[in-house]
């Protein structure tokens, strides 16, 4: 990875090309490091991701002439020749499963399939329910079987089950440890990250050698109508990198890749725009999905939608089938989303202090960033009211922090109009 900068305004150092943020002169790798910057100096927080390097390679063009499936290929192939040791973090979301299709096509290695497992879950999922708060059953129905079987006709690959739940719960241990463990948002997901970078085994297995963990950062992101299109990156996603750094103990062989969205082989990114693009002429529940004239909740709902996100994947990915389990998607976020729900209830029975650590964390982090950049309270019909001393589970808990995208990057539409697949050669 080519594109990793040096320690940033405050000495933190990145292990994953998550862009940064500025605030006047100073970079930061974490958005509550720069929000609590903004906070102290009233000046505005900006979010970068490599802005030129898109701007360069869409002019330049290359991404017209190849395909996706070619340049996932490529990507694989870049991603094996420069890492000594390939672990892909597998969702059972299919985004993570086009990585695993791709190297096996390649014939290329993959020294690890990664998967988050939370046993206590297990009793609870229903194999016919295929709700969003139901999302374990992509874990138990979908990654676990398939990487078996994967891992059945490639012996030389290693099925790593982690369960990352006792990581989660000894950083809950005190408000300190919370505030410090759970850069750059309080909740649960922060332990996914440090679990992997404190497992013993994954840790002998890699050892020195230059490694790299793969994930499956994501679909394109694109806003358009007929006559004009538009492409981007939400920060809101890649931040969840931003937990791999120094501070918190990660190696500093071991880099955190996204698979799609990388600067290193921009092509891939761009012409998924494209393909989307060009899926929006062809299915109106898709262009009504990333449409200039709809609302941002308008949008959501239906992008989030079953028949979108199956739309969406059959374009994208060769290999998709939708017979393979998954839960629908949920189209709230914040804090506690339906994905958080579960596994914070398992949390309150190991420990029944958790809801005041919490309270004391979320009050810390809304005067750290002041009150205009973080919202605390309960999502409701009605928006975000004051949380004081409500059920955790009434509604849904939330803290928001302030969300940035990327430079927004004018697309062709005419590359559409005239026939995207046309101009392969």
């Amino acid at each position: 990875m080519s594109h990793l900068i040096g320690p940033d305004s405050v000495g933190e150092v990145l292990y994953s090309p998550s862009g940064h943020y500025t605030v006047g002169p100073d970079i930061f790798y974490t958005n509550r490091d720069a929000l609590a910057a903004a906070n102290r100096t009233g000046q505005k927080v900006q979010w970068h991701y490599y802005d030129q390097v898109w701007r360069d390679a869409h002019q330049q063009g290359a991404w017209r002439h190849q395909t996706l499936d070619q340049l996932y290929r490529a990507r694989a192939r870049q991603i094996r020749e420069q890492y000594d040791y390939v672990g892909v973090l597998f969702s059972g979301g299919w985004d993570s499963r086009n990585i695993i299709e791709t190297f096996a096509k390649e014939g290329l290695h993959i020294d690890d399939i990664v998967i988050f497992v939370v046993p206590e879950l297990e009793k609870g999922t229903d194999y016919h329910s295929q709700q969003p708060a139901n999302w374990y059953g992509e874990i138990m129905y979908h990654a676990v079987p398939y990487a078996q079987q994967f891992q059945q006709l490639h012996p030389n690959t290693n099925v790593t089950l982690i369960e990352w739940l006792d990581i989660v719960e000894q950083s809950y241990s005190d408000p300190a440890s919370l505030l410090k463990d759970s850069r750059p948002k309080p909740g649960v997901i922060f332990g996914r990250w440090l679990s992997v970078a404190r497992n013993a085994a994954l840790e002998k297995r890699i050892g020195g050698r230059r490694a790299c963990l793969l994930n499956g950062t994501d679909k394109p992101c694109i806003i358009q109508d007929s006559t004009r299109a538009q492409a981007f990156f939400p920060e809101g996603l890649m931040r969840l990198n931003s937990y791999c750094t120094k501070s918190n103990g990660f190696p500093d062989n071991v880099i955190w890749e996204p698979f799609y969205w990388t600067p290193d082989l921009p092509e891939l990114a761009i012409r998924g725009w494209y393909e989307l693009l060009n899926l929006c002429r062809r299915d109106p529940l898709v262009d009504r999905a990333h449409s200039y004239h709809q609302t941002l909740e308008t949008r959501t709902a239906t992008k989030m939608s079953r028949h979108v996100q199956d739309a969406m994947r059959q374009c994208l990915y060769q290999g998709f089938d939708s017979s393979a389990w998954q839960a629908d998607k949920q189209s709230d976020f914040g804090f506690f989303m339906e994905i958080e729900l579960p596994v914070l209830k398992i949390l309150e029975q190991r420990n029944k202090n958790l809801r005041a650590v919490l309270g004391e964390v979320l009050g810390e982090t809304a005067r750290m960033l002041g009150e205009s950049q973080v919202k605390i309270g309960d999502r409701t019909a009605n928006g975000l009211v004051p949380w004081v001393d409500k059920p955790m589970y009434q509604d849904y808990t939330v803290l928001d922090y302030t969300s940035f995208l990327s430079n927004m990057f004018d697309l062709d539409v005419s590359v559409v109009n005239q026939g995207l697949h046309s101009q392969l050669t």
